[in-house]
C-alpha cells in the first residue's frame, strides 16, 4: 500500500505511521478473537454498529477520547464528514491531565460543538459511543452529576444551531475519531486536517466504499 501510495498518489507514509497502523490492526485482531470467544449479552444495544451517511443538507459528527494512565495524557479528536461521506474538517488536540473516562468523553463532546460553532456549521448530527454522555444530553433535565457543568455547556452550545441530533452508535461504528484520539494521545498532536492524515486514511476510505444511506 505504502509502495502504490508513492507511484500513483504521489506521497509516502512515514515509518513511524507504518508501525502506528500496524500496532492498530494487531489491536484489532486480538479483540475480534475476544470478541468470537465471549458470548454476546442480550442486552447489547441494538443501534447500529456501521458508519451511516448523515441526512442530506446535515453533516455529521463523530468524536472520542482516549486517556493514557501512564503518562496522564488525555487526548480528543473529533471528526466532520459531509452527505456524502467526504472529510470536512478533522481535529485533535492532546493535554495534560488525569481525568475520568466520563469526563475526558464529556469535554470531547463540548469540544465537538465548539468546532461547529466556530466553523459556522447548522444542521449537525453528532454521534459518539459514550452513551452516558450522549443521553445526559438528551435528557431535558438538569445534570447535577460530577461532569454535570460540562453536559449543561454542551446543551447551552447546541441551542446556537439551526437543527441538531445526538446519538449513541458503538464503538465499531465511530472507529475513524477513535483511532484519531489514540493516535493523539500516543504522539501528543495538536493538529487540524481538511485533508484525511495517513493514521484514518484508510479506515474513511474503507466506510466510503460501504456507505448506507
Amino acid at each position: 500500500m505504502r509502495r502504490n501510495d508513492v507511484v500513483f498518489g504521489g506521497s509516502m507514509s512515514s515509518p513511524q505511521t507504518l508501525v502506528w497502523r500496524h500496532t492498530q490492526a494487531r489491536e484489532e485482531f486480538q479483540a475480534a478473537l475476544v470478541q468470537r470467544e465471549t458470548p454476546i449479552p442480550d442486552r447489547v444495544d441494538a443501534s447500529p454498529g456501521t458508519w451511516r451517511l448523515p441526512n442530506p443538507g446535515w453533516v455529521k459528527v463523530n468524536w472520542d477520547a482516549s486517556l493514557e494512565p501512564r503518562s496522564g495524557i488525555m487526548a480528543w479528536a473529533v471528526v466532520i464528514r459531509d452527505q456524502r461521506g467526504q472529510l470536512i474538517v478533522a481535529k485533535c488536540m492532546s493535554r495534560q491531565g488525569h481525568l475520568t473516562p466520563l469526563a475526558a468523553e464529556a469535554y470531547t463532546a463540548l469540544m465537538a460543538t465548539k468546532q461547529c460553532k466556530a466553523m459556522g456549521l447548522q444542521n449537525i448530527h453528532f454521534e459518539g459511543d459514550a452513551k452516558a454522555v450522549v443521553d445526559a444530553v438528551n435528557s431535558a433535565e438538569e445534570d447535577r452529576s460530577k461532569v454535570g457543568h460540562i453536559i449543561e455547556d454542551i446543551k447551552s452550545e447546541v441551542q446556537s444551531f439551526v437543527r441538531w441530533k445526538m446519538t449513541f452508535i458503538r464503538r465499531e461504528g465511530n472507529n475513524v475519531a477513535h483511532v484519531l484520539a489514540k493516535y493523539a494521545s500516543h504522539h501528543a498532536l495538536n493538529n487540524t486536517w481538511q485533508e484525511p492524515p495517513d493514521c484514518i486514511r484508510d479506515l474513511i476510505l474503507l466506510e466510503s466504499s460501504a456507505l448506507v444511506q
